[in-house]
């Protein structure tokens, strides 16, 4: 439930009439992932695989890089936050963004 919240609240899939059976928005999120997946693999291919990036420490730069992209973005307000908050004994779960 608490992943459900989150993707609504930040991917806006309750604005949509019907997100779940074959709506553009899906095929749309579907492809794009699938692109950037297959372009990271084609990037680390070309460093000769797996080994040969980590040779290079290419997917700890890459991590480094994201990091400070997203925390420049956190830290400029660009980039909304949520936090699941659960209050225990209360079966409640309340979600919150930030900035």
């Amino acid at each position: 439930m608490a992943i459900q919240m989150i993707l609504s609240n930040e991917f806006g899939m309750l604005k949509n009439e019907n997100p779940n059976q074959g709506s553009f928005i899906m095929e749309e999120l579907t492809d794009l992932v699938e692109e950037a997946v297959l372009d990271e693999f084609e990037r680390i291919s070309r460093r000769g695989g797996v080994l040969g990036a980590m040779e290079t420490q290419y997917q700890r730069s890459k991590i480094q890089e994201e990091s400070m992209y997203y925390e420049t973005l956190k830290q400029s307000g660009n980039i909304r936050l949520s936090v699941l908050i659960n209050l225990s004994g209360k079966n409640q779960e309340i979600l919150m963004t930030i900035c």
